[in-house]
């Protein structure tokens, strides 16, 4: 989901009369497992697809400054985009897959 579209969104969701903010619009949930050789992160976008973050990855993505964008492949061979959006990482795929997780969920 691009910034236009979660803009959009809010925007529908105000003339509506809805409460609804970015926070809503989060959809992927991360979960974290310790192994001997580091922390591996999982981005969840509900039972759709998941992306697996090694902790090369999580390093990058907590390095990301607002606006800053990060290319990797996962070990899937999936490539992806990350980019941080304020206190969100968007994350869109060659595939046209795409989800948007919390900056601070990404790292220790």
């Amino acid at each position: 989901m691009d910034d236009t579209s979660i803009q959009y969104r809010i925007r529908m969701a105000q003339i509506n009369g809805i409460k609804l903010n970015e926070e809503n619009l989060v959809k992927g949930t991360v979960s974290k497992k310790k192994y001997s050789w580091g922390t591996m992160r999982t981005i969840h976008h509900g039972n759709k697809f998941s992306i697996p973050l090694h902790p090369e990855h999580q390093e990058e993505l907590a390095s990301l400054r607002d606006g800053e964008k990060h290319k990797f492949e996962d070990e899937t061979k999936t490539k992806w985009t990350a980019e941080r959006k304020g206190d969100h990482v968007h994350f869109t795929s060659r595939g046209n897959l795409s989800t948007v997780a919390k900056h601070s969920d990404l790292f220790d």
